[in-house]
């Protein structure tokens, strides 16, 4: 009995711990997105980013999460869906 109650203790103990461990803030930096041709259609077509602000959140334990809004636009002055 006394064996388990001492087990017990430690693995409260352990598990308390273990969750109160802090969790580093993610690093947090500017997509890039850069101006480019596409030539899916079968022919180039220069593309340019008018609006980037997409982020890139890069957490400790290897998560990556890209979020916000980016607006390319062709060269006819179509905007285009990504």
């Amino acid at each position: 009995m006394r064996v388990a109650l001492i087990f017990a203790a430690a693995l409260v103990a352990g598990l308390v711990c273990a969750a109160g461990a802090p969790a580093g803030k993610p690093t947090i930096s500017p997509a890039g997105n850069v101006d480019y041709v596409d030539d899916t259609c079968g022919f180039p077509v220069a593309v340019h980013v008018v609006v980037d602000k997409e982020q890139v959140k890069e957490y400790d334990s290897g998560k990556v999460l890209v979020n916000g809004s980016t607006r390319p636009y062709s060269a006819t002055g179509r905007r285009r869906s990504l």
